[in-house]
């Protein structure tokens, strides 16, 4: 049984073996996938193109994060960070709003913001809750991915440490 979580300690998955087949490995959606992943080119999300993120750093940079990211949706509601536990990922939104929560302040954010960086760059618990207001999208970076995007991508990596070091003053 292979079980796969959500990052933040609970179970999304459960695959047995007997799901390994064969017939699931060569299924034709699975070809299908195969072929499109590279065929297709990789389009940024508009919202994200015209974000105050988008208009920082060059296109190839957001290709870059496109491919080094898992972009996943967000319900309404759903809560992906939770103040005071250990950060193992850090998300881009892609498009949606999000409720950032951080003691008595709270605000709102849209595409282009980077959360969750901070754990990853100071290695401390998380600072802050973050809820989604609308049904989003948002790319996730495990800590190795975000470390490679920081070294690949040298105008995202001046964008999150500006960000990084204005809410670090503002705190």
């Amino acid at each position: 049984m292979i079980c796969v979580t959500d990052g933040m300690g609970g179970y999304r998955h459960e695959l047995s073996p007997a799901s390994f087949t064969s017939a699931a490995v060569n299924s034709p959606l699975r070809e299908q996938n195969r072929k499109q992943m590279f065929t297709s080119k990789h389009t940024i999300h508009p919202a994200l193109r015209t974000s105050d993120l988008g208009a920082a750093v060059p296109s190839l940079e957001l290709k870059t994060l496109d491919l080094l990211a898992t972009p996943i949706q967000v319900p309404a509601g759903e809560q992906i960070v939770r103040k005071d536990q250990f950060g193992r990922e850090c998300f881009v939104v892609i498009d949606g709003q999000f409720k950032i929560e951080r003691d008595e302040t709270t605000i709102t954010v849209g595409p282009g913001t980077i959360i969750g960086e901070l754990a990853l760059l100071t290695l401390k618990p998380r600072t802050a809750s973050v809820t989604a207001t609308t049904d989003s999208s948002v790319y996730v970076l495990t800590r190795a991915e975000f470390s490679t995007m920081l070294h690949t991508c040298p105008n995202i990596a001046r964008h999150v440490l500006d960000g990084a070091v204005r809410r670090a003053v503002a705190a």
